[in-house]
């Protein structure tokens, strides 16, 4: 009988077991991204990641880092939550930004948020979409080696500024897609495959033999008039093609932040990658990129995947479990009937 008793008491667990993981209690995206993190990171790698960057002068990246920490139930480390405290002080974080800004609007070259407004700045007042367009487009007459991303989002950036101005500031997300794709070309963030795509976009879009004719008749040494002669120029542009990856550039930097959303660049070989990407941020916000770096994972997709597979394990597990005990309980039934 005592037997009996323990037989039953293990069918009874196995059955809460899979009351329990019933397939009607979904996760959410953010559930399945912290079941993820807290198999694939710890508190000693979270707080190693946040001190080298604190190191390599990567703010934005510990600041990503600590966030995720938190997100996942990770206590950091002392010596780290002290790194941080230390970082975030107003004398640190005026001089981490003075720089970044400046720099950010004289090359249009940034991977921080102080950076990147430095970028935007300038592009928004088409002193950068110049400055780039001045730099480029000799290379391209004189038959050497240029940028056609940098040289044609310029162009376009160009186009959409008058676009932006003529609309009361409507064309403005637009006008940060396009700077953020460029930043993310000049600081090496676009993978090759996103690249070659980008480039053709950029030159159906462009017509870079119709621009070579436009930019000869020019003196790219005076600023204004190669600005006037491009303005006229992006008037006849098509962005057809380039708009939805513009706007989606632009619905990252929303989620994550202009930074992040350079960075992210690294995880897109394809404009299906973009639309993951974006996805993704849309609910992890900032802390999209060190997921992915720690995971592995750059889509939301991916992590319902493996929840998917943990749970059908699970699930076979308690069926072959319940197979098993009904065996044992006829077995034990059997024995009973006999002595009796």
């Amino acid at each position: 009988m005592f037997r009996l008793l323990i037989v039953v008491a293990f069918l009874g667990l196995i059955g809460i077991g899979a009351y329990l993981i019933e397939p009607g209690m979904e996760l959410t995206p953010e559930q399945a991204v912290r079941y993820d993190l807290q198999q694939t990171t710890s508190t000693e790698d979270l707080s190693n990641r946040i001190n080298t960057s604190l190191e390599e002068g990567d703010y934005d990246s510990a600041v990503m880092y600590s966030e995720i920490a938190e997100f996942a139930g990770f206590a950091l480390s002392p010596e780290a939550a002290d790194a941080m405290h230390q970082a975030s002080g107003i004398t640190a974080t005026i001089g981490r930004t003075t720089g970044d800004l400046v720099g950010g609007f004289f090359t249009g070259e940034a991977t921080s948020v102080a950076g990147l407004s430095g970028a935007v700045a300038s592009d928004l007042t088409v002193i950068g979409d110049v400055r780039d367009i001045s730099n480029q487009a000799p290379k391209m007459l004189a038959g050497e080696p240029y940028s056609e991303i940098i040289l044609g989002l310029s162009v376009v950036g160009v186009g959409v500024t008058g676009a932006t101005v003529a609309t009361g500031g409507g064309g403005l997300p637009g006008r940060i897609g396009v700077t953020l794709l460029k930043v993310a070309a000049k600081t090496g963030s676009l993978t090759a495959d996103f690249s070659r795509t980008l480039t053709r976009m950029v030159g159906d879009a462009v017509n870079f033999p119709g621009l070579r004719q436009t930019l000869r008749s020019v003196s790219l040494t005076d600023s204004a008039a190669t600005r006037e002669a491009v303005t006229v120029y992006a008037r006849s542009i098509n962005t057809a093609e380039l708009a939805p990856v513009v706007a989606r550039m632009n619905d990252i930097r929303g989620n994550a932040g202009a930074a992040e959303t350079v960075r992210l660049m690294r995880y897109v070989d394809n404009t299906e990658d973009l639309e993951d990407i974006a996805g993704m941020s849309a609910a992890l916000g900032r802390k999209t990129r060190g997921v992915a770096e720690i995971t592995g994972k750059s889509s939301l997709r991916a992590f319902k995947t493996t929840l998917n597979i943990v749970e059908f394990i699970i699930r076979n597990i308690i069926a072959f479990l319940s197979w098993l005990g009904s065996l044992i309980l006829f077995a034990f039934g059997r024995r009973i009937v006999r002595r009796r």
